[in-house]
This record gives structure tokens, sequence and C-alpha cells, in this order.
């Protein structure tokens, strides 16, 4: 692959989840699972690339890219003003 063209044997594999009901096609490559299903079938496809069985080191990253509708939130609530 292209590290080991450009001599490199460390790499990140960032990959952006989405989901969104609306969407009439979907252009997923990963199977249709949760976020935590997908980033377990992530994790085993790149466990070949642990630089122990090859020389090469992937770490692969599934990044969270839900609409804030769609996706728990997490943060806090923003405190209300109030007037006096």
């Amino acid at each position: 692959g292209y590290l080991r063209e450009l001599g490199l044997t460390t790499g990140l594999y960032l990959v952006g989840w989405f989901q969104c009901d609306a969407w009439k096609k979907s252009v997923n490559r990963l199977p249709k699972a949760s976020l935590e299903e997908s980033r377990a079938w992530l994790e085993n496809e790149l466990s070949y690339y642990d630089g122990k069985n090859r020389p090469e080191w992937v770490k692969g990253v599934i990044l969270d890219c839900r609409l804030s509708q769609e996706a728990p939130s997490k943060r806090a609530k923003p405190k209300s003003k109030t007037s006096k």
C-alpha cells in the first residue's frame, strides 16, 4: 500500500460515521451497525496492521459525525440567564 511505497510504517485510518434517517441513498461502506459495532469492526479489520505481523502499524478511529439532533447530547446545558 501507500505506506510502504512512501517508506512509512505508521498511519491513521480516520472514518467519519454519519447517521441520518433523512438520507435517501446510503453510501456507507461499513455494515449497517451502531457506532460501537462499527468501531469494533474497524478494529478487527486493522488488526493485521499491528506492527507485529508486518512492519506497518495503523490506528483506526471512527469519528462520530452525527448531527446534534441525531446524537445523544453529552454537553452541559447552558445556564439560563435571568433578568433582574
